[in-house]
């Protein structure tokens, strides 16, 4: 499952609501997909607590009061100064309320999102629909592979070729 529909109500960070979007699209969730079913043909009126998970985000920044004169730290200066995967929060709909126990969410609560400073806030509600990874990567229930590149440096004294 993944975040296909994102309705955002305010926007006032830095990052562009289209990108903030794509950023969700990509938030890895946690929710058995076999409770689910497929994401429907026609999104706009077929759309059930069966085969839609909704998430909001409602955060803004402000100042700390709290904050030592001559703090350069944002997460000390401010409060909500980074948005994480974990300040999504589950709204259960109609059937949905059994999964309480184990609710959806994020399965990185630490994925950042955006950053925002004083006087910026985000307001939004996401969909999010069960599909396969034919009709997007965000689907593909694979693990990220990275790789690291370890040269073996030999130093040879001068003279040597």
């Amino acid at each position: 499952m993944a975040i296909e529909r994102v309705y955002i109500y305010n926007n006032t960070s830095v990052i562009q609501d289209e990108v903030l979007s794509h950023r969700l699209g990509l938030v890895p969730l946690y929710i058995d997909p076999r409770l689910m079913e497929d994401a429907p043909a026609d999104y706009q009126t077929q759309s059930t607590d069966r085969n839609t998970v909704v998430f909001s985000l409602n955060i803004a920044c402000s100042e700390r009061e709290d904050a030592a004169l001559g703090e350069t730290d944002p997460e000390k200066l401010y409060h909500n100064s980074n948005v994480y995967a974990s300040d999504l929060e589950w709204v259960p709909q109609g059937e949905q309320v059994k999964l309480k126990e184990d609710p959806p969410r994020a399965v990185n609560p630490k994925i950042l999102l955006a950053k925002l400073r004083p006087g910026q806030e985000i307001a939004m509600e996401m969909h999010a629909v069960k599909s396969i990874g034919r009709d997007h990567t965000k689907f593909s229930p694979v693990a990220t592979a990275t790789y690291r590149l370890m040269p073996h440096i030999q130093l040879l004294k001068p003279g040597d070729r």
